[in-house]
């Protein structure tokens, strides 16, 4: 991916000294890793404006912790950026919870301290075009128990094991068996 230049480019957007024209902003061509995880390699990596107002608009939570009203995800601008660089070999890549969809793991930690993710739908017709679209990006919520459920269910894809050691120890967990997933190293 080129994000050097796409920090830049999704700056300006942010800032609104270049519109988005009603159309997705490109990010780049999935790496060799997201594409053995389903991503199809001819189809560009895309983000839409309103996806990228909802992770930088403001968390909303009532007394409780819960979620209210039109939230967002209250992540930076750095944020977004460097998770969106851990694209080409984040430490985990799962099932996503709909079908033709990825849900990557990030190293990069928001501000209540949690894993960021990043939804991806694969091969999103967009106009005349095929596009794998960034559907979302967050911070997790129970990580710890996201991680456990999604192995044990099955969903674990691709792991990039060098960014993912730490990561599993920190949180108690170890690798579903050997053989059940793509490893990038």
């Amino acid at each position: 991916m080129i994000l050097n230049d796409f920090s830049n480019h999704l700056r300006k957007l942010v800032n609104g000294d270049i519109e988005f024209n009603g159309r997705a902003a490109t990010i780049g061509k999935p790496s060799e890793f997201l594409s053995k995880c389903g991503a199809d390699s001819s189809h560009d990596i895309t983000i839409t404006k309103k996806v990228i107002t909802k992770a930088m608009r403001t968390e909303t939570r009532d007394e409780n912790g819960k979620l209210i009203g039109n939230t967002g995800h209250g992540l930076s601008f750095e944020m977004i950026v460097f998770s969106l660089q851990e694209l080409d070999y984040p430490p985990l890549v799962f099932k996503g919870s709909s079908t033709n969809s990825l849900l990557v793991v990030t190293n990069i930690i928001d501000q209540r301290n949690r894993n960021i993710v990043i939804a991806i739908e694969l091969n999103k017709c967009e106009g005349f075009n095929q596009v794998n679209s960034i559907r979302s990006i967050y911070g997790r919520d129970h990580f710890s128990l996201f991680v456990e459920k999604n192995f044990n269910e099955g969903n674990l894809i691709g792991v990039n094991k060098k960014k993912a050691d730490d990561l599993l120890r920190s949180i108690g967990k170890s690798y579903p068996k050997e053989n059940t997933f793509i490893s990038c190293d």
